[in-house]
C-alpha cells in the first residue's frame, strides 16, 4: 500500500511536471550579457525530495524561495525516482548570509511587534540580498498580550481554522509551535458571524464565502478597471470596487447583478448577457448574469444549506441546480440544513462532475485527463485531511474519500504519458 506521504509527493510531481510542461525560466539582463548561471532542479528541503520547478537557473530557484539545488539537467523520468526514493544526488543547500551583512542591512527596518528583521540568504549571481519581517520565536510578551482572549486563522493544514485563544501570547506561542503565523482575525472570542465582533483600528467586519467573519480595511479595497456595474441592491456604482466598498461599511451581502447602469423595469427577456452566462432572475425578481461552470473552490466537497433548504455537498452542486432548473439559489449557511424534512444533494468523488468545464473534450489528451485526476485527488485529499485531523488515519489511501480507484487511474495515465515521451525523445 502506497502511503499518503508517498502519494503526496507524486502528486506535486504531476501536478509541477506535467502542469507547467517543465520550461525554463531564466533571469533577465538588461544591457549587458548576462553571467552564467548553473541550471538544474529547485527544491523546497534540504534533502531535495520535494519539488519545485526543473530546468530553472540557480539564481531563480534562490529568489523564489528555493531551500536546496541540483545542477542535473532533462530528468523528468529521474526526479519522480528522487522524490519517492531518498532525495537527488549532488543536493546543495543555499548558504545563509553571514551576521555583519545581516545586522547592516536589517540596521534602518522597522517591523511589527513582535517580528524582526531576517535575511534568509543571499543568492548566487544576485547582487543583492533581501530583508523580510519575519515571526520572533520564541515570542516577547508584553503585560498587553495577556490581556483577554483572541481570534485567530490556522492556515498549516490548507484549510483555514479558526481557534480561540486566551491571549495573543499563546497565539504567538502556538504559531513558533507550528512553525508557521497563526493570522490575528479580532479580540474575543471566534465567532459564526459578524454580530457582536468589535474589529480595531476602524476597521469592518466582513464575512467570507464560508461566512466566517474577518476584519477588514473596506477603505483599501481598489480595482483597476472602471466599469460601471449593477449591484443586486439596485443601485448603480462606477466600479466592482466602489459596490465591494459599500458591502463592506454597510456588513450587507452585495454583488454585481450585470454589467451597466441599472435598467428601470429589466427582466431577462430584456437584458443581455454575455457569452458564457445566463440570465436568471433571483428571490428579488431582478436579473442576474450567472457563468454556469463552477470554480476551484465551488468544487470543494464542503456542506452548504441553499435558500431553498436543501443541503448540498458544494457550491458547485447548487450552482448546478440553479443552472439546470433556472430558480436562483443562494447560501443560506454553510454545514448541513437544520430542517427536519430537508433534503441532502451529494456526489461521488468518481462521478463526473455535470458542470460545463468539467466535461471532458472528445480528444481529450492523456495530459488532460491527468489534469483532472489530480484535481479530484487534490480535493478528496483535502477533505480527508479535515475529516481525519487529530485522528490517526493509518497513513494510507484507504481513510476517507480517497480511494485506491482514483489515484491508480492517476499513475496508469502518468506512465502513459512518460512512455509516449520516452518514445517521442523528450526526455
Amino acid at each position: 500500500m502506497i502511503s499518503s506521504h508517498t502519494a503526496y509527493r507524486i502528486f506535486a510531481f504531476f501536478s509541477v511536471t506535467l502542469l507547467l510542461g517543465l520550461k525554463p525560466v531564466m533571469a533577465k539582463c538588461k544591457g549587458k550579457q548576462c553571467p552564467p548561471h548553473k541550471v538544474g532542479v529547485c527544491w523546497s528541503d534540504e534533502q531535495c525530495m520535494n519539488l519545485i520547478r526543473s530546468n530553472i537557473s540557480e539564481r531563480q530557484c534562490c529568489l523564489e524561495g528555493g531551500v536546496a539545488f541540483t545542477d542535473q539537467q532533462n530528468v523528468q523520468g529521474d526526479i519522480f525516482i528522487w522524490m519517492i526514493g531518498d532525495g537527488a544526488p549532488r543536493c546543495e543547500k543555499f548558504n545563509n548570509i553571514n551576521p555583519k551583512a545581516k545586522n547592516a542591512i536589517c540596521k534602518d527596518k522597522q517591523c511589527p511587534p513582535h517580528k524582526e528583521c531576517r535575511i534568509p540568504r543571499s543568492c548566487p549571481g544576485s547582487g543583492y540580498v533581501t530583508s523580510v519581517c519575519e515571526l520572533r520565536c520564541p515570542p516577547v510578551c508584553g503585560p498587553s498580550d495577556f490581556k483577554g482572549s483572541v481570534c485567530g486563522t490556522d492556515y498549516s493544514s490548507g484549510t483555514p481554522e479558526r481557534i480561540t485563544f486566551d491571549s495573543s501570547c499563546q497565539m504567538l506561542q502556538e504559531s513558533c509551535k507550528k512553525k508557521t503565523e497563526i493570522k490575528l482575525e479580532f479580540y474575543g472570542a471566534c465567532k459564526a458571524s459578524c454580530s457582536g465582533v468589535k474589529c480595531p483600528d476602524k476597521k469592518n467586519c466582513v464575512t467570507d464565502q464560508n461566512s466566517l467573519p474577518h476584519c477588514v480595511s473596506c477603505d483599501n479595497i481598489r480595482c483597476k478597471d472602471n466599469i460601471k456595474v449593477c449591484g443586486t441592491d439596485g443601485d448603480t456604482y462606477e466600479d466592482r470596487c466602489a459596490l465591494r466598498r459599500k458591502a463592506c461599511k454597510s456588513e450587507k451581502t452585495i454583488v454585481m447583478a450585470y454589467k451597466g447602469a441599472c435598467r428601470k423595469g429589466a427582466t431577462c427577456s430584456t437584458l443581455p448577457c454575455p457569452e458564457g452566462k445566463i440570465c436568471i432572475e433571483d428571490e428579488n425578481q431582478n436579473p442576474r448574469c450567472i457563468r454556469c461552470t463552477c470554480k476551484k473552490r465551488q468544487r470543494a466537497l464542503k456542506e452548504i444549506c441553499a435558500t431553498n433548504g436543501v443541503t448540498y455537498e458544494s457550491e458547485c452542486l447548487m450552482l448546478n441546480e440553479t443552472c439546470r432548473t433556472g430558480l436562483f439559489l443562494n447560501i443560506k449557511h454553510k454545514g448541513k440544513c437544520q430542517e427536519a424534512d430537508s433534503k441532502r444533494v451529494t456526489i461521488s468523488p468518481d462521478q463526473k462532475d455535470s458542470s460545463q468545464d468539467q466535461q471532458p473534450a472528445k480528444n481529450q489528451s492523456d495530459h488532460d485527463k491527468l489534469v483532472e485526476a489530480i484535481l479530484r485527488l487534490q480535493e478528496m485529499r483535502e477533505l480527508s485531511e479535515k475529516k481525519g485531523k487529530g485522528k490517526n488515519s493509518g497513513g494510507n489511501l484507504r481513510s476517507g474519500h480517497l480511494n485506491k480507484k482514483t489515484f491508480l487511474n492517476a499513475i496508469e495515465i502518468l506512465l502513459k504519458d512518460l512512455k509516449n515521451r520516452i518514445i517521442g525523445g523528450d526526455r
